[in-house]
């Protein structure tokens, strides 16, 4: 944050436009008082690290839920075969009673990154790490547009540089305007969906 504050000063930018707490407390699941508070400096009092995974397994396993349209029973069965368990015990599992084994981190890392990109150690990380990280990118990304604000710089636009290699001529989006940050995740978000297509 020190740097992010640093850079958001000399460049004369709005930091709530650049440190996008809804975004932080999507990417990190934490309610936006706590991001507040860590990004104010706080230390919040961490759940020991059974709390976290369990607590997070099952916020993930309802989101999954809720943003698929799937039946909760589906996604447990899909849970289930992917870590060779018993349908009973990962009901239990996504409901935060049961904490998984170490063997299962990866894997049930593996199958929430399907859906909502979590990275590597989403599940074990403390909230600290976790906004720490998510502000990383942000970060690297003003690093990258020296003595300039991203309003700027519309050739660095990474919505009108994907619309550029699709030939489209219009994006709409349901948001009146997006931070440079979103419009990031959203262009990576499509030359994913483009890989896994192919020529579709």
């Amino acid at each position: 944050m020190a740097r992010l504050d640093a850079l958001i000063t000399e460049r004369g930018l709005d930091r709530a436009e650049v440190v996008d707490v809804s975004m932080l407390a999507g990417r990190t699941l934490l309610a936006e008082e706590q991001v507040n508070r860590l990004l104010a400096g706080e230390e919040l009092p961490e759940e020991s690290i059974n709390e976290r995974v369990s607590g997070r397994v099952k916020i993930l396993f309802e989101k999954v839920v809720a943003e698929t349209g799937k039946r909760a029973t589906d996604v447990r069965r899909e849970i289930a075969s992917q870590l060779n368990l018993s349908p009973e015990w990962v009901r239990q599992l996504c409901l935060g009673i049961k904490v998984p084994a170490i063997e299962h981190g990866v894997p049930l890392q593996e199958y929430f990154e399907k859906f909502f990109g979590t990275e590597e150690g989403f599940l074990w990380a403390t909230n600290s790490q976790l906004v720490n990280r998510a502000l990383q990118s942000t970060l690297i990304e003003l690093e990258r547009v020296p003595n300039q604000s991203r309003t700027e710089c519309p050739t660095n636009d990474p919505i009108h540089e994907i619309m550029e290699e699709l030939g489209l001529s219009g994006a709409a989006t349901r948001a009146k305007t997006l931070s440079h940050a979103r419009k990031n995740t959203l262009a990576k978000k499509i030359r994913e969906w483009m890989d896994e297509d192919g020529d579709e």
